[in-house]
Parts: C-alpha cells; structure tokens; sequence
C-alpha cells in the first residue's frame, strides 16, 4: 500500500527513478530510498563549490550557517570518498593546488579525476610538455593562464 502513495506524492526525477523500479524492488523501502538518493546525488566538484560558495543569508543564525557548512563539507569527503585523515588531506591540498593552476590544466586534471596531490603534479608537467611540443610543432602559442604562454 505505502508504495502506491509514494508513487502519488514523487515528482520529477524521483518519479522517473520510482517508475524504473521493478514491482518487486518498489515495495522494498531501503531500494526504493536509495535508489531516488542515488539518483538525485552530485558529483564531487558540485559539493565542493557548494561548500565553497556558500554564504550565510541574513535571516540564518551563524549556528544554522555552520551546520549548513559542515553538511556540505562532509557530502564533499563522502562524494570523494575521503574519510580518513590523508585522504582528506590530499583533497584539500589537491584543491588547493588546483586554485594555483593555469585554467586549460585544472580542467585536464579534473577531467582526469586525479584523487592524490603528487600524481596532480605528474600529470600538470606532462600536459604542459604535450601542449608545448604541440605549439612548437604547429607554430601555435598556447596560453596556459597566469602569464604562461607556450610558443612555438
């Protein structure tokens, strides 16, 4: 019966997500909860720019705010799967060494889901000696962002 009335009540994504279950996983509360959890979480840069981004409206206590910031920090460590002491440490430090890099090479590393600081640091040289010798192969520069530009 339950089902049925959730059914009722879904809209949108979650209804779309219901609808693909099959009757028997749609009478199984913990399937049909995590399914239409699953369906509606981020990926891991989403939760990090909403945790970076937020801001604190004027109507909400600084307590309400800080709970609000630690909800978001921690969806980002569960996205990225970071739960221990060095594994939250090289999110924060390969973030941080994201922030110092050219545009054009966050956006390789990020495209290459790179979770350590050390292995960010490998691939940013190799992209910038690949993109190097094309621009000197092509006679193209490319800008690479904070006054770098590779000429060829």
């Amino acid at each position: 019966m339950w089902p049925l009335m959730l059914q009722s009540v879904f809209s949108g994504k979650a209804q779309e997500v219901f609808s693909a279950l099959s009757s028997d996983q749609a009478t199984q509360y913990d399937v049909v909860k995590t399914t239409i959890l699953h369906a509606y979480e981020l990926v891991p840069e989403a939760y990090r720019q909403k945790f970076r981004n937020l801001k604190k409206p004027d109507q909400q206590t600084f307590v309400e705010f800080a709970r609000e910031k630690e909800c978001l920090f921690d969806r980002w460590c569960t996205a990225q799967k970071a739960d221990s002491r060095e594994q939250i440490k090289q999110l924060v430090l390969l973030e941080d060494f994201m922030n110092c890099l050219p545009e054009p090479v966050a956006v390789y590393l990020n495209e290459q889901e790179v979770k350590h600081l050390d292995e960010a640091a490998v691939l940013a040289d190799k992209y910038v000696l690949m993109h190097a010798e094309v621009a000197i192969r092509t006679g193209y520069g490319i800008h690479l962002g904070l006054g770098h530009t590779l000429q060829g």
